[in-house]
């Protein structure tokens, strides 16, 4: 059994969890996987990846999204209960333990994500802020690299999952969890840096990004000297959805990692279903965020009637436009 966030205290006795919540994990990595794979056709059919830093990075947030549900459903402990997952033997076991039943995946993407949404944040508040210079920080060209470097990044800090987590195939199940930290002091130090880099510093400079964007805006601070209205209203449109997401983002992911603290530091004993219902929320913004997109924003609302009309013709052998 898993109890990691990334650095666990050593798992107790298994708990039994209600069935609902792998049906509920269920639910949401379908959601996810379906949802975020059509935000992505639409990117590429209208072709807004190429079009600005913003889509570039919400099409990165998207497939970040469509990964997490789709290693929730691999990962036992979500959709399946580990005591019942057909767990592979061998050297593929030991890899298995370490890469999928560590977690190791599912919170590399999921903290790649926050970094995301965290260049999102800072690229709108550019967008508000600093127009006359948005158009040099904030090239598609430049997003890609700062991508590239966030995904490294994330699949390092989060690395120690893989080192925590053995197999031994006398055991069922056999991925068995451990600590690479004997000092108990060390672990909580290593475990609070590692957080702080991870979730507190990124979700501070969001809300601080989005807390100075409103202050601009309800008290007119000018935007730019030549932007006419249209231009405007559209730059506010897609701050909308930003900030949706990023809030969204924000409170979905803070109850688990505070409730994982506080059993990292002997405040309370790790309750397995209440830790699994907490991880449904972290699924939930990974399949909430494409309603999002559509219900804020117009180039991904009409992307997506355009794309259903088009399968529309196609099947019926409609001529068209697509």
């Amino acid at each position: 059994m898993n109890n990691s966030t990334v650095t666990s205290v050593p798992p107790g006795p298994q708990q039994d969890v209600p069935i609902v919540i792998y049906i509920m994990n269920g639910i949401l990595s379908n959601i996810a996987i379906l949802g975020n794979v059509l935000v992505c056709l639409v990117s590429i059919h209208s072709r807004s990846v190429i079009k600005g830093a913003l889509h570039t990075l919400i099409f990165t947030l998207a497939v970040m999204d469509m990964m997490t549900g789709m290693v929730a459903f691999i990962t036992p402990g979500f959709v399946f209960a580990a005591r019942t997952f057909p767990y592979p033997n061998g050297t593929a076991g030991l890899l298995y333990c370490k890469l999928i039943d560590s977690e190791y995946f599912f919170f590399s993407f999921g903290f790649i994500s926050i970094y995301i949404v965290l260049v999102i944040s800072i690229e709108r508040w550019c967008a508000i802020a600093k127009p006359w210079r948005y158009h040099i920080l904030f090239s598609v060209k430049t997003c890609r690299i700062i991508v590239l470097m966030i995904i490294i990044m994330q699949l390092l800090l989060t690395i120690e999952n893989t080192l925590n987590m053995n197999f031994d195939g006398r055991v069922t199940p056999p991925c068995v969890w451990g600590s690479i930290f004997h000092d108990p002091l060390a672990r909580n130090v290593f475990f609070i840096v590692m957080e702080t880099i991870r979730l507190f510093i990124p979700a501070i400079i969001i809300v601080l990004c989005y807390l100075d964007i409103a202050r601009r805006l309800i008290f007119k601070v000018k935007i730019g000297q030549t932007e006419n209205i249209a231009k405007a209203t559209a730059r506010r449109r897609a701050t909308i959805m930003a900030f949706s997401a990023s809030m969204l983002l924000i409170m979905c992911w803070i109850p688990n990692e505070f409730y994982f603290t506080l059993t990292q530091f002997n405040v309370i004993n790790l309750d397995e279903p209440l830790h699994k219902t907490f991880k449904i929320l972290i699924l939930f913004n990974s399949s909430i965020n494409p309603f999002i997109y559509a219900s804020t924003n117009e180039l991904y609302r009409n992307g997506l009637i355009k794309l259903f009309t088009c399968a529309k013709w196609r099947r019926y052998g409609t001529n068209g436009k697509c």
